[in-house]
């Protein structure tokens, strides 16, 4: 009976934690869209911060989403982020630069993604599909099924966390101006990875729960 109670509270402890990832993230872009940055944009901190890198090509998307593209080496910045100033339209791409800058430093992850996905920001639909699977895990089959996506799942969310560690620290050596209010921002984008990736790893301590609480 104690062990039921807590399989059902580690459900909803998973759902909290990785929601909560994606509405910090949500929520601190909110924030920062409010503070602006003086003669800086989206556009030119990218290109100024990877002056190294000639082989990698900057765009404008004429979409919400900013990413770098690791099959074809191009950044593509979000029509709003391209000339915003405010810290989250600078510090976004900056963050896709800093990955830009890992992947020509030969990033092992970043080759390996690169022959399954086009951009690493379709990994983080990932944390969502394991808040379904979640939902419909109750019994040992679902258990065992869980623990291999929970793992898997886990496994690239750290790698994830890794490449943006990788990023900040680009951004930290190689960026002049307003380094404070992106580098806070960069952490906190990154704090929000890890709240994540705790749910994840919750959701593998549910599913072993499940397994040891039927044997």
């Amino acid at each position: 009976m104690g062990d039921d109670k807590m399989i059902d509270k580690l459900f909803y402890i998973v759902d909290v934690l990785i929601l909560l990832g994606y509405i910090g993230y949500i929520v601190l872009i909110l924030i920062n869209n409010k503070k602006k940055l003086k003669k800086v944009d989206g556009f030119n901190a990218t290109k100024d911060i990877l002056h190294d890198y000639d082989n990698i090509n900057i765009v404008k998307n004429n979409s919400y989403v900013t990413c770098y593209n690791i099959k074809r080496k191009v950044i593509k910045i979000a029509n709003k982020m391209y000339d915003g100033k405010s810290v989250s339209d600078v510090s976004i791409p900056l963050i896709e630069a800093g990955i830009s800058a890992a992947d020509n430093s030969k990033n092992k992850a970043i080759n390996i993604f690169r022959y399954i996905i086009p951009n690493l920001k379709l990994l983080y639909i990932l944390p969502i599909i394991l808040i379904a699977i979640n939902s419909v895990t109750y019994n040992i089959s679902d258990a065992k099924v869980g623990v291999v996506f929970g793992l898997i799942f886990g496994i690239i969310s750290f790698i994830l966390i890794n490449i943006k560690c990788d990023s900040r620290d680009y951004i930290y050596f190689n960026l002049k101006n307003n380094r404070k209010e992106i580098l806070d921002f960069v952490n906190k984008v990154i704090l929000m990875d890890k709240i994540i990736l705790v749910g994840e790893i919750v959701f593998i301590m549910r599913c072993l729960l499940i397994l040891f609480n039927v044997y």
